[in-house]
């Protein structure tokens, strides 16, 4: 059965007392990046969807993309600039 984008879905859920996340994901980009973690499904249903079990500290959420100013921006360019010179004379 193929799904619509509307309707994959993912639903990750963590009870206090379990400290283990449970997720249930129809979205292909979720499973791969699960599985790259080394976790396997603990169930694959016909429709596609997996179910995995994580430990706590497998997910974290992130406040978003990080700003930094024009200044920290140019440091940052000229630290990675020397660390390829340096990789390049070795």
């Amino acid at each position: 059965m193929t799904y619509s984008p509307e309707e994959r879905e993912t639903t990750i859920v963590c009870t206090d007392a379990e400290k283990e996340w449970t997720v249930y994901t129809l979205m292909p980009s979720v499973i791969r990046k699960i599985k790259r973690l080394g976790v396997q499904p603990i169930k694959v249903e016909s429709d596609g969807a997996h179910y995995f079990r994580l430990n706590f500290e497998q997910i974290s959420f992130r406040s978003g993309k990080r700003k930094i100013s024009e200044e920290q921006r140019k440091k940052a360019s000229d630290r990675m600039k020397r660390m390829h010179e340096k990789r390049k004379g070795k």
